[in-house]
């Protein structure tokens, strides 16, 4: 079964109802024609072929006759035209059996134009056809009675209803068209997978994200049983999505899990009955939607949490060891010892300080309302108060901090404590990540719409696959061995970028394993020189 049968499903419920119709149809025109005398009907033999012909034709249909397996197949529209035919031939035998011309049942042929707008709101030659044939057949009738003014009025008369009756189905099928054409789209482009199966676990309907979860085609999928016993290792994707039905739940039931094929998913997996006979769903509809990124937010954000509450524990607990040492032998301690545990308190609190700062940041980042504070900025005062911060720090660790930052910069538009607050970050996690004896550089230059600052260390890299990763909220990079430093959280760099893209820049990362790393902050430029605008940068 092709895509295009498949989008052509609510047909099928179309043709259930026209049954239905054909049946209590065909009862009431039994009870009229054995209620009436012989002497009312021109031929009352062709009107008891006709009916029981009809009679066992929408019971077949009703009753015996696969629809679904016709629509599987494709050739539910093929089976539609014949017995849409049927109707014409059946419904004409009878108007001709009961007078013909004059027959007071008429109008029944009517409901064979309404029959051919409803199931074939896609052919645009199906509801002329059929208008057409009605009306030959009106034609033929007048006909053979002969001619007669007001059987010529009569006829006409005729006519002019199966124009206006075809001419309203067409334009309620074109609606019809439209609306279901905007659902199929819809159903389509879902970025959840939508599958419908019919009571006997066939797969009637799937949209291409569906397909793509099992790694296969929607024509693949579409047509074959829940219990698809195909070595292709899609289909038993697709049986872990669907086994709900299997227990053929009458009510909504959800189910998680995770599918390793191509690529990981992690699914939420909802099967909803849809329609019921006698308590029993008529068939299920499974909507599929990808959690994998919500999963994964919710793991780092417990992972987050943890660390947090790691760190938080961590110089708390250093800090009160060091105050029951100064309590209990503060008059014992040498002047080497005391300066160790004041050493100790110093670091931790400046640890816990930072954790206090970034929890913060983070907190007013994430507010819809968090404005900066923007003006012109030079760069090259900028870098050269955050390498004066650092010279020290990096001295007493044996490294060197090299400013290459170019005196002759554009000015540019930011947040003088933010800006600051971001290269600090990186010369911290510079010098943390590189090996005694090495070098930190700082440089800068310009481009066309943006002025590009940024800090190298002489670390071992970043492997490709964490390059993104470290800027994520709760993001770590690899721990180096060089480095002693406590390792954080990771909101350092997460907090770094959403400032520089509140600032209308932005901040990436270059490395190669083994080769050092380097961070990159882009600034939008000023279109004035920074030489007219430079001015003291007050240490705040």
């Amino acid at each position: 079964m092709n895509r295009a049968a498949a989008e052509r499903h609510l047909e099928f419920g179309l043709v259930r109802q026209a049954d239905k119709i054909r049946v209590v149809l065909v009862f009431f025109l039994i009870i009229i024609t054995v209620g009436a005398r012989p002497a009312t009907l021109a031929n009352p033999e062709l009107a008891g072929i006709a009916l029981s012909l009809a009679a066992l034709a929408s019971i077949w249909s009703l009753f015996f006759l696969r629809w679904d397996e016709l629509l599987l197949r494709g050739r539910l529209p093929l089976a539609v035209v014949a017995l849409n035919l049927f109707d014409i031939g059946w419904m004409g035998a009878f108007v001709i059996a009961s007078g013909g011309a004059t027959s007071p049942f008429w109008a029944m042929l009517l409901l064979t134009v309404v029959f051919a707008g409803a199931f074939f709101s896609d052919v645009s030659w199906a509801l002329p056809f059929t208008a057409v044939i009605v009306a030959l057949v009106y034609v033929g009738l007048a006909g053979a009675s002969g001619p007669s003014p007001i059987l010529v009025w009569d006829t006409s008369a005729r006519l002019l209803v199966v124009f206006c009756v075809a001419w309203f189905t067409w334009g309620l099928a074109t609606v019809l068209e439209r609306e279901r054409q905007a659902n199929q789209r819809i159903v389509r482009y879902l970025t959840e997978g939508v599958t419908l199966l019919n009571r006997d676990g066939v797969i009637i309907l799937a949209n291409p994200q569906m397909a793509k979860f099992c790694g296969l085609g929607v024509d693949d999928i579409v047509g074959k049983h829940i219990l698809e016993t195909s070595g292709r290792p899609g289909y038993a994707l697709l049986r872990k999505m669907l086994g709900d039905v299997l227990k053929r739940p009458a009510s909504l039931l959800t189910t998680d899990l995770t599918l390793e094929g191509k690529q990981v998913y992690d699914l939420r997996c909802s099967t909803v009955p849809c329609g019921s006979v006698n308590g029993k769903p008529l068939g299920w509809v499974v909507v599929v939607q990808d959690v994998t990124d919500i999963k994964a937010r919710t793991r780092m954000r417990e992972e987050g949490l943890g660390l947090v509450s790691h760190e938080l524990r961590s110089p708390l607990a250093s800090l009160r060891v060091m105050a029951q040492v100064l309590s209990g032998m503060a008059g014992e301690l040498n002047e080497e010892e005391r300066d160790r545990v004041t050493v100790t308190i110093e670091r931790e609190t400046d640890r816990l300080s930072r954790l206090v700062a970034d929890l913060l940041d983070l907190a007013r980042l994430e507010q819809p309302d968090f404005v900066l504070e923007q003006r012109r900025l030079s760069l090259p005062e900028v870098a050269d108060r955050v390498a004066d911060i650092f010279s020290l720090t990096a001295e007493s660790q044996g490294l060197t901090v090299i400013n290459e930052v170019p005196n002759d910069l554009p000015a540019v538009w930011g947040d003088l404590d933010r800006v600051v607050q971001v290269l600090t970050n990186l010369m911290d996690n510079a010098l943390k990540h590189t090996p005694r004896g090495g070098q930190v550089r700082l440089g800068a230059d310009s481009e066309e719409d943006g002025v590009r600052i940024w800090v190298r260390d002489a670390g071992c890299g970043i492997p490709p696959e964490m390059l993104e990763h470290i800027f994520e909220k709760f993001g770590q990079a690899p721990h180096q061995a060089q480095s002693h430093a406590p390792k954080g959280v990771g909101l350092g760099l997460y907090v770094s970028r959403m400032l520089a893209h509140k600032q209308g820049g932005d901040l990436y990362v270059s490395s190669e394993p083994g080769e050092g790393s380097t961070f990159t902050l882009v600034l939008p430029r000023v279109a004035e020189p920074v030489a007219a605008l430079r001015q003291p940068i007050s240490a705040a």
